[in-house]
């Protein structure tokens, strides 16, 4: 599992984007520093049009991520390509003073953080390959390495040790954060989900609304009442009663669209969201939806029959939510009121702010 897998919303994404750029501007800040230094005091020109190429990348890539106006696996890229080239760089020839080759234990964490475990570490292993074959294979005999053998077994082996143990850091993170993640998610279907019907709950069924309208997207609401359900309750019991709201809440479920939901609003009533539906299709549905309740036949329980009334409004019709809720609510009791198992969807806002309930 990598980091990339832990959450699909793009929140890893979004903190990847905040290291990079500060990544980014650290390196921009350190090869600015340096290739000046270099630039004035030493005669290394290969090392300082190395430096001040990272530079340049490194602003050209806190600037793109700033603006985020490129993916964000391409500026990872971008970043990392003059910055993998300068430490090899570094590791053959050693920089000034010979110091440079220290610069590279930054590699491990950045490399694991960016590109995640296996990726990460698959590119480590190719570095610490190449710069081996560069030490010692006769490919790399002609280049003029500034470090005795002895020094070049030990940094290797401590780079390789450094980079396993951040890497197990790293695979350990991500085994974490993905077992957080998910429980994480159970919690919040835990949190808006009604534990007697096993549909949204207000609180699952608010969010979806709020969505909505931050989308700036229309949608139609429907509020349910089953009729005299306390007759229910009273006659065959509260486990009966229990029973009829999980029964009629799958029968309202299994009638609707991906994108639609429901939920239990509270005791008795139901709520049923419809994006990108008009109040005239939405009455349509309520009628379909009251007609399939009317003439439901409950297996375990044959003798009850069920009714419900219904209240339809639409987003356009409100200009907050508070006001659309009690415009729904108003038409569905104007619905009982006219005798209920009826849909009711022409009161007024007005109406429905001077009504008393």
């Amino acid at each position: 599992m990598d980091y990339e897998k832990i959450d699909e919303g793009g929140l890893y994404d979004a903190q990847k984007a905040f290291v990079l750029k500060s990544i980014s501007l650290v390196s921009f800040l350190v090869t600015l520093v340096f290739g000046i230094n270099d630039l004035y005091w030493h005669d290394d020109k290969r090392l300082v049009s190395i430096l001040f190429m990272t530079m340049f990348i490194s602003f050209l890539v806190f600037y793109t991520t700033s603006k985020n106006s490129l993916s964000l696996q391409y500026r990872i890229h971008m970043m990392m390509f003059p910055l993998f080239f300068l430490m090899l760089y570094l590791s053959i020839s050693g920089g000034i003073e010979k110091t440079g080759v220290l610069w590279i234990f930054v590699l491990p964490p950045v490399t694991l953080f960016l590109y995640g475990f296996r990726q990460g570490l698959a590119i480590l292993t190719f570095y610490l390959f190449l710069v081996t074959l560069l030490y010692f294979a006769p490919v790399g005999s002609h280049v003029e390495i500034p470090y005795s053998f002895t020094f070049k077994i030990r940094l290797l082996i401590v780079f390789a040790i450094s980079s396993a143990l951040t890497a197990v850091y790293a695979y350990v993170t991500t085994l974490l954060l993905g077992k957080l993640h998910d429980t994480t998610q159970k919690l919040e279907h835990i949190a808006e989900t009604d534990q007697l019907t096993k549909v949204l709950n207000r609180h699952g069924a608010l969010y979806r609304i709020k969505a909505c309208k931050e989308a700036k997207r229309p949608f139609s609401m429907l509020l349910i009442d089953v009729d005299h359900f306390k007759a229910i309750n009273d006659k065959h019991g509260h486990l009966v009663g229990d029973e009829v709201l999980r029964n009629i809440a799958t029968l309202i479920g299994s009638h609707l669209r991906k994108e639609d939901s429901i939920a239990r609003w509270g005791g008795e009533e139901f709520l049923v969201l419809l994006p990108d539906t008009n109040k005239e299709e939405a009455f349509t549905v309520a009628e379909k939806i009251r007609h399939i309740i009317r003439d439901a036949v409950f297996d375990d329980r044959p003798e009850i029959s069920l009714s419900i009334s219904i209240g339809v409004a639409h987003s356009l019709e409100a200009e907050d939510l508070e006001a659309l809720i009690r415009l729904a609510d108003a038409r569905l009791y104007r619905a009982k009121e006219e005798g209920r198992d009826r849909s009711e969807a022409e009161l007024s806002l007005t109406q429905a702010t001077t009504s008393s309930f």
